[in-house]
């Protein structure tokens, strides 16, 4: 037997280790049918396609077709394109419009609002600007502002329940010390403030956090007892000498004070004759045109 002979003895149709029969070659996908190779699906089509990475990737013909049809599928559809780094500023405006940037800044619409006085117009205008310019859609802008205007309300907030705190603990602490004569001191300290410094003095005071310091609220009480004091003997240069309200405050302010009316009634007393004049210029200017009870 020749050797081919023996070579297709060892790959015949049955099987076996030898005998007649057998086919006229080797079985279907042995080495000596394919040549040794592996050939690919796309192995017979031209040259160019082969190194085409839509068909290398493909993992048959069937995966190749699936992707195709994918594709053709997306044709004409609601599809965005991303620009590429060399886009025109014209080529980005239409990507983020079809993105759903609004048609300008305005379109940017929070639905929380921001505490009154809160929020500058013109900072608001400048953040919605930037938002468009970078390209936020409707609903990318709104979550900024909802979460900005949010942050801003939480701590106006906290910062009034601090100063509504601060007062109720300042309205305390002058109450233990004044008693009675809270209502008056604290007139006159108000008083104070207002010949001193007037409206001005006290935004300070309250930009500052002062308006509602113990300390500071004592210390205005005593400069206003002064500026009264004065204009009740006629003294000092300043419009408490003809203030109404100056006057009466400082008249309820003596009614609660023990050592003043039981010289003001003692006409024995050291400091009587004092005690009455001060007594009579404030009347006087407290009730102008009628005589002192």
């Amino acid at each position: 037997m020749t050797r081919f002979g023996q070579l297709r003895l060892l790959f015949n149709e049955e099987g076996g280790d030898g005998g007649g029969g057998g086919g006229d070659g080797p079985p279907p996908g042995s080495i000596l049918q394919t040549g040794g190779g592996t050939e690919t699906w796309y192995g017979t089509l031209p040259d160019e396609f082969k190194v085409n990475p839509y068909v290398t990737q493909s993992k048959d013909l069937a995966g190749f077709v699936k992707s195709a049809i994918d594709t053709k599928s997306m044709v004409g559809a609601n599809t965005i394109r991303l620009p590429g780094e060399k886009a025109t500023p014209e080529e980005r405006a239409e990507f983020y419009n079809k993105l759903g940037r609004p048609s300008d800044h305005t379109g940017y619409k929070p639905t929380v609002a921001p505490v009154e006085g809160t929020v500058d117009s013109a900072v608001n205008e400048q953040m919605t600007k930037k938002f468009h310019e970078l390209g936020l859609t409707s609903q990318q802008g709104q979550a900024i502002l909802d979460e900005y205007y949010g942050v801003l309300n939480g701590g106006f907030t906290t910062h009034n329940d601090n100063l509504v705190a601060q007062r109720e603990q300042a309205m305390t602490t002058l109450k233990g010390e004044w008693g009675q004569n809270y209502e008056a001191n604290v007139k006159t300290a108000q008083l104070a403030v207002r010949e001193l410094g007037g409206q001005e003095l006290f935004e300070v005071l309250e930009n500052a956090g002062l308006a509602d310091n113990p300390q500071i609220i004592k210390f205005l009480h005593n400069a206003g007892t002064k500026l009264l004091d004065d204009a009740a003997v006629g003294g000092g240069n300043n419009q408490f000498a003809g203030s109404i309200e100056g006057a009466s405050a400082e008249i309820v302010r003596l009614k609660t004070d023990p050592e003043f009316m039981r010289v003001w009634g003692d006409a024995q007393a050291p400091g009587h004759k004092e005690a009455v004049d001060k007594w009579l210029a404030l009347h006087r200017t407290a009730f102008p045109g009628k005589s002192e009870d």
